[in-house]
């Protein structure tokens, strides 16, 4: 017996089916393994090389699990069951996991000494900085301290216009990360500053971002290079509005707003609120147990919907 094909077995006319009932059978494939593309999207804006999703459960999804659910490709979705301030710091976590783009680095210029770079280093542990005209991002870049520049000077005193490298390797906007990982790899350095066509520091790639990227093929990455990580938000206890506006703040790329445990109307109010606030956002909503709740969830301003019987969340 060849079996049945999908659309018999799916056509809605049979009786349902257990996993037990239903065998693959084998069959010839004129493609290779690799050539199998398992993408989908969560969202018009949102897709993952992987489709899996780390479930919005204190059991489940931490920083830990977002972390490494991005690197395979799904992604993860924070559990709201903690404190504002505890979410924010995990969803900063798995941000800062890989930089991509650094757009804020920390930056010195020529008049700073290295006493001050010892000071930085010992409270944020860097070592290697760029150097602006004023010191800030923006300015133009004309100089580059790293470690070995700062161990061979003993006067801690000394200006760093005196021991910093002049014209170091820079790539130019416009740039896309990928352009930027390659002038990197290229260059054979550890950091590798972005500038203006004015010459202004605008952002920093490393290293360290470059070799996780390589180790991962399939992450799920923003345009600007870092984890993809998503955040539930539960309605109904009175503080998801400031939840939303901290949560976005602090990175997150999809808002979970997590209608389990809360009366729907409250839920959709939420979502209506929260679209008519920040239009921008990317809303995923659930569970949905039928195409009626999922249409009621949509009209509200759901980009996605979670289908699925309610169950408590944990």
């Amino acid at each position: 017996m060849d079996g049945w094909p999908a659309d018999k077995v799916f056509d809605g006319s049979q009786a349902g089916y257990a996993y037990d009932d239903v065998v693959f059978l084998p069959g010839h494939v004129s493609f290779e393994a690799s050539d199998v593309d398992l993408g989908t999207k969560l969202t018009r804006n949102i897709s993952v090389r992987v489709p899996l999703v780390g479930a919005a459960l204190g059991t489940v999804t931490g920083a830990e699990m977002a972390i490494a659910l991005a690197l395979d490709g799904g992604m993860g979705i924070v559990h709201g069951n903690q404190s504002i301030d505890l979410q924010v710091e995990m969803i900063k976590r798995v941000k800062r996991y890989i930089g991509g783009f650094i757009l804020e680095p920390i930056v010195l210029g020529p008049m700073h000494t290295l006493n001050d770079l010892d000071a930085l280093y010992k409270e944020k542990g860097i070592r290697t900085v760029p150097i602006t005209e004023d010191g800030k991002i923006g300015s133009k870049l004309v100089g580059w301290v790293g470690k070995r520049d700062s161990d061979a000077c003993d006067d801690r005193t000394r200006q760093l216009r005196k021991v910093m490298v002049q014209s170091p390797t820079r790539a130019v906007e416009p740039v896309s990360l990928d352009e930027a990982m390659s002038a990197l790899r290229q260059a054979k350095v550890g950091k590798l500053p972005i500038v203006d066509e004015a010459g202004g520091l605008v952002a920093l790639v490393t290293r360290s971002d470059l070799k996780k990227i390589r180790d991962n093929p399939l992450v799920s990455r923003t345009a600007s290079g870092q984890l993809l990580v998503g955040a539930a938000v539960p309605p109904g206890r009175g503080d998801e509005t400031e939840r939303a506006a901290a949560l976005l703040a602090a990175g997150a790329d999809l808002l979970f707003v997590d209608c389990a445990g809360c009366a729907r109307e409250e839920a959709l109010g939420f979502i209506k609120a929260l679209k008519a606030e920040r239009p921008d956002a990317e809303v995923l909503a659930g569970p949905a147990a039928s195409c009626r709740e999922a249409k009621r969830l949509i009209e509200a301003g759901a980009a996605g919907v979670f289908a699925g019987a309610a169950t408590p969340p944990g």
